[in-house]
């Protein structure tokens, strides 16, 4: 009897062909050149006099003035104050600005002060506020050391 031939066994094949897949590259976006200018808004420009760090004596009365450049695109007119926000207040009071302030214009504001009289450090931190009574721009401070006894200190002695 003849022998039985099975035939052959097809193995299946699986042939992955790659298909182009599409990459999205996100394109940046430009920055804006708009910048916002608020109609109120300073820049501190620095210390003019008593840097923080100064040594005082206890009880000594001093002027403290800064100076400012309007950075902002309204004019500083009557109303426009330097106050207090926070920490020591070393006595002082909102003081008006002594002149009007075009943008760009710069101006000194002072506030007079009295060291407290114990030794120690202290710090208050000051604002200008608009007509409204509103604060704007940069905040500034007052950072004094109050000297122990038998330190010698100098002495400032404020304008009338």
């Amino acid at each position: 009897m003849p022998t039985q031939t099975r035939p052959p066994t097809l193995t299946p094949t699986i042939t992955i062909t790659p298909t182009a897949t599409e990459t999205l590259t996100p394109t940046p976006i430009p920055p804006t050149s708009v910048v916002e200018t608020y109609c109120d808004n300073s820049k501190f420009l620095g210390d003019v006099t008593i840097p923080d760090g100064t040594l005082l004596a206890p009880g000594q009365i001093f002027d403290k003035t800064w100076s400012f450049q309007n950075t902002g695109r309204c004019t500083w007119k009557e109303g426009y104050t330097i106050g207090w926000v926070s920490g020591d207040v070393l006595g002082g009071v909102t003081r008006p600005l002594p002149e009007v302030v075009a943008p760009n214009g710069t101006v000194n504001a002072t506030v007079r002060l009295t060291a407290p009289s114990r030794p120690g450090t202290y710090e208050g931190v000051w604002r200008l506020f608009n007509s409204k009574g509103e604060p704007f721009g940069d905040f500034v401070t007052v950072s004094i050391v109050v000297a122990g006894p038998g330190t010698p200190v100098a002495t400032f002695t404020p304008r009338p």
